[in-house]
């Protein structure tokens, strides 16, 4: 009877000698898997990071394309405006050039090296008038801005 309790001892010990070894793996195991649980969750907040900077960076990118497209379209309409105040000068232009006494009007369409000849022409002739004038002795205001300086006199202010 003790050799049989004796051998139910021995055997209960290797069990419980398994049983710790195998306690043993378990828990080496179980740190194991809690160390890659841990990385994982740093590696999702690292994730939810770079996500939340990538929306920003997005809603950044789309409020600049935003601000190039107002821009744009200012741009454009600053544009039509100027071209059309540029037609309107250059429509006045061909106007007060062809309708000078002396020049032929034109019914075809007039090139902008022709009204380049007429406008020289007519400031040539405006000149030359100006010269004559002033060689007869009449009195006559200066023709550019530069003489119209050159002649008014200065005023000397005291301090």
């Amino acid at each position: 009877m003790m050799g049989l309790i004796q051998k139910d001892n021995l055997v209960l010990r290797e069990r419980v000698s398994e049983l710790e070894a195998e306690l043993t793996k378990r828990d080496l195991a179980i740190m194991e898997l809690s160390t890659k649980v841990g990385e994982l969750q740093t590696q999702t907040e690292r994730d939810q990071d770079q996500g939340q900077r990538w929306q920003q960076l997005h809603e950044e990118w789309q409020s600049r394309n935003e601000m190039v497209r107002q821009a744009e379209q200012a741009t454009r309409v600053a544009l039509e405006s100027a071209q059309s105040r540029l037609e309107r000068l250059r429509s006045k232009i061909i106007q007060a050039t062809f309708n000078v006494s002396g020049i032929k009007s034109l019914a075809t369409e007039i090139s902008d090296n022709h009204i380049l000849e007429a406008l020289q022409r007519i400031i040539s002739e405006r000149s030359d008038y100006y010269n004559q004038l002033k060689q007869k002795g009449v009195r006559v205001p200066p023709l550019q801005q530069s003489e119209i300086m050159l002649t008014k006199p200065k005023k000397v202010t005291s301090k």
